[in-house]
């Protein structure tokens, strides 16, 4: 696997949380709630078995994919927050 796989699966997995996430009425009415909802759906989902980040482990370049896969986290969040929020933070309608 390439550090670019591990990005764009990152990225998958951050617009799939922001798809199909059961969020409050709070957390879709502000932006930094949004933001640390998604990140927490990440985080649990991690511990699931079939995680793709247990298979890094036995790869060799194993800290490059871990790093690429957080990176496509974080852009996957930034464009779940983007969808979502205009620049205000106001919900979009």
């Amino acid at each position: 696997m390439t550090a670019r796989d591990a990005r764009a699966m990152g990225r998958a997995y951050a617009e799939e949380a922001n798809r199909y996430g059961d969020f409050s009425a709070e957390e879709l009415a502000d932006e930094d709630a949004f933001c640390e909802a998604v990140g927490d759906i990440l985080e649990n989902h991690r511990q699931m078995a079939g995680h793709p980040t247990y298979d890094f482990g036995r790869e060799k370049n194993s800290d490059s994919l871990f790093e690429a896969f957080e990176d496509g986290e974080g852009i996957g969040m930034r464009a779940a927050c983007r969808q979502r929020f205009d620049r205000n933070g106001e919900p979009r309608a």
